[in-house]
């Protein structure tokens, strides 16, 4: 790592408060881990907000553990961007970054009259979740193919997006920004919640699943005769494409929970095998280690209200590992601890 690039210094960037200076050293040296040191000068209003976004998710979610053995140890972890790096500093975690343009594509696209560079459209390539911030700081996390596109700055008195495919979305409070997602015919609108959406394209029956807060659902486009309805947290709505008929129900009591709601869970010199063992019997999935070898990883971890992509990502990270997922089926790859 540059000696001047410091955790402090990532912290600051995390939480939008470097100076212009501070901004341009972080920016110039994410740049120069894929070869490309100094080039900030070169680049368009729009390339430099593009690039500036891909270095924030990049800290934000490739952060791992240092270690001197292959051994996960960290407690009272919280996947919060603001907080991540100062809670993290004081367990002896370091930021990992992998770079990859392949991975994921983001490009600026025309959206009604406004620029191009006006708007920025995303979409997950790679075969596992992946979380995207957006401008005003609410996430959401990507199934494989998800798509949104959203304005580079939104208006004052709203924020919207457009979105398909399958994602958890975790929304900044604002009351005097309502939060708009346009998924195909269904039109959701929040203040500040947590929910996970079923938009794929030609899906017939979209879906709506509330984990906390509230939120309205109902047909896109005016003119249309459906009413909307409120969702509260264990609700689920149902939107059918054809006939745009919304139904809901309260969602049942499971034993297990669905990927993207939190757990808090312990591990305490847990071998490999058996965390793999209580993720399947937390979450709704199945999870597969490629290399048998691998069971005699060890972990100790102590996560607190984490949803199963934080857990992976960091598991993963803390391992030299990488998973990959499809539907509730997810395979992870990496070689065995010494």
């Amino acid at each position: 790592m540059h000696p001047e690039i410091t955790a402090y210094l990532l912290e600051k960037y995390l939480n939008e408060k470097c100076t212009v200076q501070e901004k341009e050293l972080v920016e110039n040296w994410y740049a120069s881990l894929s070869g490309r040191p100094d080039y900030l000068g070169s680049l368009s209003e729009s390339e430099q907000f593009l690039l500036q976004q891909e270095t924030y998710e990049y800290i934000e979610n490739q952060i791992s553990v240092k270690r001197e053995t292959r051994q996960f140890r960290i407690t009272s972890f919280h996947w919060l961007a603001g907080a991540a790096a100062s809670l993290l500093i004081g367990f002896g975690i370091y930021f990992f970054f992998r770079p990859s343009a392949d991975s994921s594509r983001q490009v600026a696209v025309q959206t009604g009259s406004q620029p191009v560079s006006d708007f920025i459209n995303f979409q997950n390539d790679m075969a596992k979740m992946v979380m995207h911030q957006l401008p005003d700081g609410s996430s959401v996390w990507m199934h494989a193919g998800a798509e949104i596109s959203y304005p580079k700055v939104f208006a004052p008195g709203s924020r919207e997006v457009t979105f398909t495919g399958e994602g958890f979305f975790d929304v900044s409070h604002d009351k005097n920004r309502p939060f708009m997602i346009r998924s195909g015919e269904m039109q959701i609108k929040v203040l500040g919640t947590r929910f996970n959406v079923k938009a794929r394209e030609k899906q017939k029956v979209l879906e709506v699943a509330v984990v906390s807060g509230s939120v309205s659902v109902s047909a896109a486009g005016k003119g249309n005769d459906s009413k909307g309805i409120i969702l509260k947290p264990k609700q689920k709505a149902f939107f059918e494409t054809g006939s745009k008929r919304l139904t809901f129900i309260k969602m049942p009591v499971q034993v297990k929970k669905e990927i993207f709601e939190p757990v808090t869970i312990l591990f305490e010199e847990t071998p490999l095998s058996s965390v793999v063992r209580q993720l399947e019997q937390k979450f709704e999935t199945h999870i597969h280690l490629i290399n048998p070898d691998m069971n005699s990883c060890k972990l100790t971890a102590d996560f607190e209200q984490q949803s199963l992509p934080s857990i992976l990502e960091l598991l993963c990270a803390s391992l030299d590992a990488s998973y990959t997922m499809s539907e509730n089926t997810i395979l992870i790859e990496g070689a065995a601890c010494k």
